[in-house]
This record gives C-alpha cells, sequence and structure tokens, in this order.
C-alpha cells in the first residue's frame, strides 16, 4: 500500500505523453494520477483531461509539492467541461456559456460545468442531461443532477440491504471528503424526488409504456405489475381444454392466494401534501385509489358479524392507529404480491370492507377460473356471508368502479394458514385446515408472512413519507420482489416437484404399511368411505355445521388409569383368580398412596412452621399413615405370599445382604423440613408398603412374582400416560403464554388470554407444573424400565429427554411446525397389537386412535400427491408463461421498429431475449411429463 503512496518520479514526466509536468489551474507545476484507472498512471493536465472525457468522476490526485503528498481534486478544478448536444464536442452556438451543476454520483456529489447545447434544433436541458445518462433534478431549469448509475446502484443497494436515501446521501459526502463532510452540499430532496421519477420510468418500460403516450389512457390495476408465470391465467398460459377437467383434479387449475394484514406499514398522522399521488396510481399492486374511495362512500356499512371462534385483531379488536393503520395484501403461492391485491387500512380491518375491496379487486384477472383456494387467519369468520356481503356493498356502486368490472367470484375454498391455525378453536381449525383441505396441496398459507418479513424493514421510511410516495417506494419494492422470484421460479418449482415425489412416496409406503398390518380389509374400506364423504362435505360451507373431526381420536374414547384397573380386574375375574383381584387393588392402592406421599413431601419442604399450616399438615400426614397402615395390612394377604415363595426359589448363595429388596434401593426419605416438621418426616419415612418394583430382580423374575410384576407394570403404564397427558397440556398452554409475553409490536392487551384458563397466566407456575409433570413420568418410566418395559412397537414409552418435552402431534392444536413433513417413528410401523386386544374399552380407544392416525396420514399423502401433480402444472404454465411474453416482446419491437422508435425497439429484443433465456432453461430441466399429465374428461 505505501507503494501506492510514493511521489512522482524527478524529473516529473507525463507517462503518456512523455513531456515534463505542465502548469496546473492555480499555477502550481506537478502531475496527477486516478485512483479508478487501473496500474494508475502519473498525467500531465491535458493527458488527464482526456482520458477523463466521458468518466469525469473518477478519483483524481494532485502531488501537492508543498504538502508533499498526493491531494484529491475534482475535475472541475482542473478545467473539465462537460459539452452537451454534440456527442461530447463544443456547441458552436454564440453566447453559450457553461453552468455549474452539481452532479450527485456513484462516488460523491460535487460541482462540475457544463455546456448545454443552444442550437435552434437542440432538444430541452432536462432531455440533454439524460441521453449523457444523468437525471434532472428538475424539469425546468435544472442545477442538479444525478448520474443513471448512482441511480441504478442506489436502487440496488435499497432492495438487497434495506440502504435508504438518507444513508447512502450521508456515504457519498463521506466519500466526497471524509474530514468535513458537513460542509458537502445537501442533495437529500433532489435526490429523492429524482430516484422516486426515475423508478417509475423504468417500470414504465419494463411493461412495454410510453410516459408520454399510454400513461393517461391505461389506468387498468394492475398494468405495471410482475405477474406469476405459474399461476392460472386464462389468457396466458392454462391447457387447452382446462374447463373439461374432471372434478378431482379441478384444484390443478385453481389460484392459490393469501390474505393478511400487515400492522406494521403503516402512515402516521402528520402534516402531507394532499395533492402528492402516487406516479403508479390505480396500476400498481395497490387498489385503485379513486375506486376505493367511492366504494367507501357509498357501500352500506353492515353489522359486525359475531365471531363463533375466538376474537381476532383483524376483526376489529385490535388498538392500531395513525392516519393508515397498516395494509392488507394478497399474494398467490408462489409469493408474488397480486395486481390491485394490497389496499391501505384505516382502522384494523373495519369489518371486512377494505379486505372485501381488495380481494374483489385482485381477483378481476382470474373471474373465468372455477376455483380459488384462499388462506386467511380468520377465514372461518371472513368466508361467512362472504357473497352476501359482496352483493350488497358492491351493488350499489359497481357501474362507478374503472378497476372492477364484476363482484361475483368463482367458487372459494377456505383455508386457514398452518402458523396462525393453533390460535383457533377446535370445531373450526379442522374444517379450513392446510393438512385436511382438499386441493390444498403443500400450500402452508403463510407466504405474506414470509413477505412482510422483507417489507418491514421499510416501515420506519414509508411512514414518515406522503401518502403518494409511501405507494411507489411500495410498488417498486413489490416489483423488485416479484422479479427475482420470476427469475428463480425454474429451480424452485424443481426444487419442490423433487420433494413432493420424494415425499409422497414415503408416505404413501407408509399408509400402505399401515393398512397391511390392520388385518381388516372391511374397516379399511369403511374408512375410505368415510373419508371420500367427508372431503366432499369439507369444501362445502353448507355442510360444515354438525361435521365431525375424523383426525383426532374421540375424547370420550380416551382411557384413564381407573379404566386400565378395570380391565386388568376384569381378566382375573375372567380367570377366577380372587386373589389377582385383590392384587390389582392393592398395587392400585399402593400406587394412589406414593403420590399422595409426593405430595406430602413437597408441601413439608416449603412449609414455614405456622401454626396454621403444621395443624393441617399434620392431619393430612396422619391420615396417610392410616392408609399406609391398611394397606400393609392387604400387603400381608396378597403380595407377601408371592415374595415367600418367589424368595424360596432362589438359591441362598445369590441372595446378597439386603435381599430380598433391591441393591441399588434410593433412600427414600426427603430433604429436611426444618426442625418443626421433623416429626412428620419420620412418621412419613416409617410409612412404607411394598411394592414388587421394590424387590431384588432375582425375586421378581420367579414365577410367583410375575403376575404381580405385569399387574405394577400395566398401572405405572396408565401413570406415565396421564404424566404425558399433563405434560402435553401444560406445554402448550406454556407456549402460548410465552408468544403473547415476547410477541413485539402491536398494542394488544397481554394481560388477557381468553386462550388458556385463568390460572395459567402465570409463567412460573406453569414452569412448575410442567417440571413436575416431567418428573413424575421419569419417576415412573425408570421403575417401568425395572419392571421388565422396553421400548418398541408394542408401547409408545420411551425415555423422556429435555428435547423430547414437545407437544405430542395427537391433534390440531398440538401440531408443531415441520411435524407434517416427517414420518412417524418406527413405534408406529405396526398396528396389529389392535387387533388382538379383546372387545371393550381398551379396544375401543386404540381403534380410534388408529383411525385418527390413518386419516391424518392419508390427508398427508393426499396433499403430497397433489403437490407433485400441481407443481407439474405450475411448470407447464411457466413454460407457456415464458413464450407468451417472449412473443408479446418480440410483437412490440416489430411494432417500434416499423414506427422508427428504434431504441425501443431494442430494449423490446432485449427484454424478448430475457424471456427467451428463461423459456429454455425451463424446458431444458422440466420433466417431459408435465406435456401429458391431463386428467381431462
Amino acid at each position: 500500500m505505501e507503494w501506492l503512496e510514493r511521489p512522482p518520479p524527478e524529473p516529473m514526466t507525463c507517462s503518456t505523453c512523455q513531456r515534463l509536468a505542465s502548469r496546473l489551474p492555480g499555477g502550481a507545476i506537478s502531475l496527477l494520477q486516478c485512483l479508478d484507472h487501473l496500474h494508475s498512471q502519473h498525467r500531465c493536465l491535458d493527458c488527464t483531461l482526456q482520458a477523463h472525457r466521458g468518466t469525469p468522476f473518477h478519483n483524481v490526485q494532485v502531488w501537492d509539492a508543498k504538502l508533499e503528498h498526493w491531494r484529491k481534486v475534482t475535475t472541475k478544478e482542473l478545467g473539465y467541461v462537460e459539452y452537451l448536444g454534440h456527442g461530447g464536442k463544443p456547441c458552436e452556438a454564440r453566447n453559450n456559456v457553461a453552468r455549474t451543476l452539481t452532479i450527485v454520483h456513484e462516488r460523491g456529489i460535487e460541482d462540475m460545468d457544463v455546456l448545454f447545447c443552444k442550437c435552434a434544433s437542440a432538444q430541452e436541458e432536462p432531455y440533454q442531461l439524460i441521453q449523457a445518462r444523468m437525471w434532472p433534478a428538475t424539469w425546468k431549469h435544472p442545477e442538479t443532477a444525478t448520474t443513471l448509475s448512482a441511480l441504478r446502484m442506489f436502487d440496488g443497494l435499497n432492495h438487497d440491504a434495506n440502504v435508504n436515501v438518507h444513508d447512502y446521501l450521508k456515504h457519498l459526502k463521506n466519500m466526497t471528503d471524509a474530514t468535513f463532510a458537513h460542509e458537502v452540499k445537501d442533495r437529500y430532496r433532489e435526490f429523492n424526488m429524482s430516484t422516486r421519477q426515475f423508478n417509475h420510468v423504468r417500470q414504465t418500460r419494463r411493461f412495454g409504456l410510453r410516459v408520454d403516450a399510454d400513461m393517461v389512457e391505461s389506468q387498468k390495476a394492475g398494468l405495471m405489475c410482475v405477474t406469476c408465470p405459474a399461476c392460472p391465467d386464462p389468457a396466458v398460459n392454462m391447457r387447452p381444454g382446462w374447463r373439461l377437467r374432471d372434478e378431482d383434479y379441478k384444484f390443478l387449475d385453481a389460484l392459490h392466494y393469501s390474505i393478511d394484514g400487515n400492522f406494521h406499514l403503516g402512515l402516521k398522522d402528520n402534516k402531507a401534501d394532499p395533492e402528492d399521488v402516487a406516479l403508479s396510481s390505480g396500476m400498481g399492486y395497490f387498489v385503485n385509489h379513486k375506486d376505493l374511495h367511492a366504494f367507501l362512500k357509498k357501500a352500506p356499512k353492515l353489522k359486525p358479524q359475531k365471531s363463533t371462534c375466538n376474537e381476532f385483531a383483524a376483526m376489529g379488536s385490535g388498538k392500531y392507529k395513525g392516519k393508515v393503520s397498516g395494509v392488507v395484501g394478497i399474494s398467490c403461492r408462489h409469493m408474488f404480491m397480486m395486481p390491485g391485491g394490497t389496499v391501505d387500512l384505516v382502522k384494523s380491518e373495519d369489518r371486512y370492507r377494505y379486505v372485501d375491496f381488495a380481494l374483489v379487486s385482485c381477483l378481476q384477472r382470474y373471474l373465468q377460473l372455477l376455483l380459488l383456494m384462499g388462506t386467511y387467519d380468520i377465514h372461518c369468520q371472513y368466508i361467512k356471508n362472504l357473497r352476501t356481503r359482496l352483493e350488497r356493498e358492491f351493488g350499489v356502486v359497481l357501474e362507478e368502479l374503472d378497476s372492477i368490472v364484476s363482484a361475483e367470484l368463482p367458487e372459494i375454498r377456505a383455508g386457514i394458514g398452518m402458523f396462525h391455525a393453533e390460535a383457533h378453536k377446535g370445531d373450526c381449525r379442522f374444517k379450513h385446515s392446510q393438512f385436511y383441505l382438499p386441493g390444498a396441496c403443500r400450500n402452508d398459507g403463510e407466504m405474506l408472512e414470509r413477505i412482510w418479513a422483507v417489507t418491514n424493514a421499510l416501515a420506519c421510511r414509508t411512514k414518515e413519507m406522503t401518502a403518494g410516495h409511501r405507494h411507489d417506494v411500495l410498488n417498486d419494492r413489490y416489483s423488485a420482489m416479484n422479479v427475482r422470484r420470476l427469475h428463480g421460479m425454474r429451480k424452485e418449482l424443481c426444487k419442490k416437484l423433487e420433494e413432493a415425489e420424494r415425499k409422497f412416496k414415503d408416505c404413501d409406503d407408509y399408509i400402505g404399511v399401515v393398512e397391511d398390518t390392520i388385518q381388516r380389509e372391511d374397516l379399511v374400506r369403511e374408512w375410505r368411505v368415510e373419508h371420500t364423504h367427508w372431503c366432499k362435505k369439507v369444501v362445502d360451507l353448507k355442510q360444515h355445521r354438525g361435521l365431525e373431526n375424523p383426525f383426532e381420536p374421540a375424547r370420550e374414547a380416551e382411557l384413564t388409569t381407573q379404566q386400565i384397573m378395570d380391565h386388568l380386574v376384569a381378566d382375573t375375574v375372567k380367570d377366577k383368580d380372587r386373589a389377582g383381584a385383590g392384587l390389582v387393588g392393592y398395587i392400585a392402592q399402593v400406587l394412589a398412596l406414593e403420590d399422595e406421599r409426593l405430595e406430602l413431601e413437597g408441601r413439608l419442604e416449603v412449609c414455614d412452621g405456622t401454626s396454621e399450616q403444621q395443624s393441617s399438615l399434620r392431619e393430612d400426614v396422619v391420615a396417610h399413615v392410616g392408609r399406609v397402615a391398611h394397606a400393609a395390612s392387604e400387603q400381608k394377604v396378597y403380595l407377601d405370599p408371592c415374595v415367600e415363595s418367589a424368595c424360596d426359589a432362589v438359591e441362598t448363595d445369590m441372595q446378597s445382604a439386603g435381599f430380598p429388596w433391591r441393591d441399588d434401593d434410593e433412600e427414600r426419605g426427603i430433604r429436611e423440613g426444618g426442625t418443626a416438621n421433623a416429626d412428620l418426616v419420620d412418621m412419613l419415612a416409617e410409612a412404607e408398603v411394598g411394592l414388587p418394583s421394590q424387590f431384588h430382580a432375582d425375586v421378581r423374575r420367579q414365577q410367583p412374582m410375575r403376575r404381580a410384576v405385569e399387574i405394577e407394570l400395566s398401572l405405572r403404564q396408565g401413570i406415565a400416560h396421564e404424566a404425558l397427558d399433563d405434560l402435553r397440556t401444560h406445554l402448550m398452554t406454556h407456549q402460548q403464554l410465552s408468544k403473547r409475553k415476547n410477541k413485539p409490536g402491536g398494542p394488544a392487551d397481554k394481560s388477557k388470554d381468553t386462550n388458556v384458563p385463568a390460572g395459567d397466566r402465570r409463567l412460573p407456575q406453569k414452569v412448575a407444573a410442567i417440571n413436575a409433570s416431567k418428573a413424575r413420568y421419569r419417576r415412573n418410566y425408570a421403575l417401568l424400565e425395572l419392571l421388565g418395559h422396553r421400548e418398541g412397537p408394542e408401547t409408545n414409552l420411551q425415555r423422556l429427554d429435555d428435547d423430547d418435552c414437545k407437544a405430542l402431534v395427537l391433534y390440531d392444536s398440538e401440531r408443531q411446525r415441520g411435524d407434517s413433513g416427517r414420518l412417524p417413528t418406527w413405534i408406529w410401523g405396526d398396528f396389529s397389537f389392535v387387533e388382538a386386544q379383546p372387545e371393550g374399552k381398551i379396544k375401543e380407544f386404540l381403534v380410534h386412535c388408529l383411525k385418527a392416525h390413518w386419516f391424518r396420514h392419508k390427508a398427508q399423502r393426499d396433499r403430497w400427491w397433489e403437490q407433485v401433480l400441481y407443481c407439474r402444472e405450475d411448470m407447464y404454465r411457466t413454460v407457456r408463461s415464458f413464450k407468451y411474453y417472449m412473443d408479446l416482446w418480440e410483437g412490440r419491437a416489430e411494432k417500434h421498429q416499423i414506427g422508427e422508435a428504434f431504441g425501443a425497439a431494442c430494449y423490446a429484443r432485449r427484454q424478448a431475449t430475457r424471456y427467451r433465456r428463461m423459456h429454455k432453461d425451463a424446458v431444458l430441466h422440466f420433466p417431459s411429463v408435465i406435456s401429458v399429465v391431463r386428467h381431462l374428461l
């Protein structure tokens, strides 16, 4: 680096013309160098100016003999003048004097002398600047201009790194003079206006429009929007004969869209120019502004709809304020923001009126479709009476709207995004679940959440802007995002198809294994018929009332420990084993005493010794000791004879010192509870009664003890299941509480939670409950292992690690992210044990669980198969879209060529080449099967 700072050699001669250094403006004799030229050379003034003709904004330095170092100098200080209108040559018109303009370029902000052309045929000054690749700040007498390269650089940084105008100009000021950046001219206002105009003109060219000819006449919704090439568009990309598609495959021609509100992209209630309108008004991603005002003015305000589910902020229960409280947006399943589908909200979502208008506006180009697949976080409420609302709202104003032709929409299957599903009541969740809804494919319905994650970075800027500027900025960002999705569409579809084919094969194989092991073909046939009928009913809103949920086991079929004990007693009675029946009752009684003892131990640990607590605790301990004494008497009748017979069968030399008790017995005492409780601690320690698990392994293995061991094993399994049920409940409610506490943004009242009981609102208590359930399960599971329990397909109990302490997916409310993409563990690979059970409550429960399990994985298999077919159809439509737009731009090029608009013709050919490349790439990588998958009648 030091070598680059070296002084010029003596004598100072120009490395280009080999002459001695010339005199510079100001009188000094020296050489110059350019830091932006590779292999920078030391040049004289004339050679430097000649080398920078056309590149006057390079970083030029002059050797300062007095200071003895290189010093930055502008080309203006060297006498450089930029000539316009004659290809870089000066205009010879009389009395033509150069004018100093402030130029914003990618290396800084500096003044430059500019000589405009004053010939009789000369264009206006702004157009001369544009021909020189500089954008004027004003259109009458420009005194500031920005290079197009600086505008393009800012556009890239804005979309890639969320760099705003203020920070970009701050960077340019530091590039100009880092020491005295505050003295560099401030061109924030000029640059802000220039980038807004420049981006608008680029957008018009991208869509084949000309600002001076087409803008006034073409106020058509979505005219300046990048549309999805894979979504069905009857005018562009659909398969011939698509209307004849078989009913079961109608979803292949459906448009998948998602609605969502965003309350970060608001607008402050500050003073702004009321006449500032968006340059893209009526043609971008926002609804037609004039039509919206006419709609809100004349459309009736309908009576608020009472929610049959939970209350949601989107239904008006949120507390948002400002001139604009947020936006509602609509995107397709491929994460393209949809034309005319974004609307500003004044207060929350105002009883659906804003959403209704955005939905109808967005779907105008898709009215010919036969089916729409929509998702919305409150769809269970929004879809109710939708068509009645639209008829009443638009019936009085439709003729006055320019952007809306009809409010009669195709059939809509209403889904709820997977992320929002857990906030809904169970009665509506399964009816709108993307997991179960026919035709939903593998669309999670949360596309807009990912889009908001990107656009929310603009919120700090856009909330301070004028209304029109804000719309232009958001429209530009949406287009930039859509363009990038467009360019990556081929790669994304190939990736999705590969995943869908692999997942479908796994699910299909698994459901086949399940059906093979059920061993009852009539039961599987019955489930298939029920599944078919359910799928037909769930897509019809009129049949939702009373629709049962086959994807969860019936609550009344769940087993309790008492039912398990009754089942064991019934077995012993059936075998005429009265002693066995008594043994069941004894062991069940001791297990209950064990839980009671643990509860008393916990109370002793926290007892502060006050008289009131001491009295109550003493009464409970005495009562417990009495029950233990009664159980001890039953032990002598039912368990001790088994133990004595087993001990006799064990060889004497195999008996250890503590025989017949376990060698690894842990201390059964409790932690000290204080001197005030010492006597109670002793009473609990002495009140012991035996269980099979407390005896030596050699004793438990003997034939006389097998029945007792089996009984304790079965009962502890029931206790373990109950502990898991408690753990699941506490984990899910704790998750909801944590989300509410840590949720950023939004002034929702976090002290109220209608989704959990009042007693579950304190996180510390919930954590303690989780830990207690985990401890209870682990204690029982350790004893289960001691009794001979082994992990395998005959049980769903296994070791519990902290990483395993997540809710099991038995109900929709317990579903976790990624669960639908994973197959069950090996435990659920064989269900033959269900049929082996005798008739009764146990078998009924297992059949209910098996049925729910089959329905879930049948739905998962069907959704992946739909995803395979839909990805192939997406590929077909994408190829057709690329071909359509390639031909469209080629036609525009020919039209411009005939009209002698040669620049526009060249631009059109460049766009045609862009689509030709994407078309060629898609044809090369997409499978040939996309051309033959029809499923038409």
